[in-house]
């Protein structure tokens, strides 16, 4: 379990001794860190930087999210968010560079889609307009495989294309926010198309790289308000998880109910487009090259 010559400075307590036999460290001193900071977001000891964060989090490797169940249990009556939010994601997300860190994305898909990509001879006539009319709306008249996939069934594609023209290219959101909550859903539910897609939007509208590589950590729900809420409340809806009420009236008051439904619309639209891309194998567009992945692979079981 362990590599040659590592070992943890003392037996670590409750369940994260088992959790942590799972890591790697090139140096002793590297893996004695590791534990000593994974015991600190265990007992929400103050501090647990985001330096530390970034420790532990690239001292895992190939992926191997952890079990946190009983930290978050146990965490959410705590009344120090920072503190459980950081120790969350430690154990949560502490998974490490694996091949989607390192640029070796391994999560698009690779062989053909599961269905057709249906293109435009070959949709009846009377589907021709709604077809042209998403082709058009996304851009240059090109139909994006996504649509061509949806296509399959022409009226899911036209209802689903009409709350995405709606959520792209009528929201009263913030652009920046829009693509970093677009962002951070497609990075949890592990969609590569949408992630690659987004990621050149969100850079040409200019979101700063810091943001860009600090999707899904600690650090960028930590940004100022109205930021950082905003963000963690797009990561809760996306992973289905209770938006806690601090975060909920932060984004409320800075959005109003209005913007608060927006925000969940947006999040529920991307989340249903990415479980289409996923399960249906939908590769990249021609001509797109896949952007890895901030995150290593989460264990969605847990």
């Amino acid at each position: 379990m362990f590599e040659r010559g590592d070992r943890p400075a003392r037996q670590l307590s409750h369940p994260d001794h088992e959790l942590l036999q799972r890591v790697h460290c090139n140096r002793q001193s590297s893996w004695t860190r590791a534990c000593m900071v994974a015991q600190k977001a265990w007992r929400c000891e103050n501090p647990v930087t985001v330096v530390e964060w970034d420790l532990l989090r690239i001292r895992f490797r190939d992926g191997a999210s952890l079990p946190a169940r009983k930290l978050v249990a146990a965490g959410v009556s705590h009344r120090n968010t920072r503190k459980v939010t950081l120790a969350r994601y430690l154990l949560l997300t502490g998974a490490g560079r694996s091949k989607i860190c390192t640029g070796e994305v391994s999560e698009m898909p690779t062989a053909d889609a599961r269905v057709a990509l249906v293109e435009r001879a070959e949709v009846a006539p009377a589907d021709l307009p709604t077809y042209d009319h998403v082709a058009q709306s996304r851009g240059a008249g090109r139909m994006p495989n996504v649509f061509k996939a949806l296509a399959n069934n022409p009226a899911v594609m036209d209802k689903v294309a009409a709350v995405g023209e709606y959520m792209r290219f009528q929201s009263k959101l913030d652009p920046q926010l829009r693509e970093l909550a677009i962002l951070t859903t497609a990075q949890e539910i592990r969609c590569i198309y949408e992630w690659t897609a987004h990621y050149t939007i969100a850079e040409k509208l200019g979101v700063p790289a810091k943001l860009l590589n600090s999707i899904g950590t600690p650090s960028i729900e930590l940004e100022p308000a109205p930021l950082g809420a905003e963000l963690r409340f797009a990561r809760l809806v996306a992973r289905g998880e209770e938006v806690d009420d601090t975060t909920f009236a932060a984004v409320k008051n800075h959005l109003g109910s209005e913007g608060v439904i927006e925000l969940i619309g947006l999040v529920g639209y991307y989340g249903l487009l990415a479980r289409f891309l996923n399960t249906l194998r939908v590769p990249l567009d021609q001509g797109t090259e896949a952007k890895p992945f901030v995150l290593p692979h989460r264990d969605v079981s847990n």
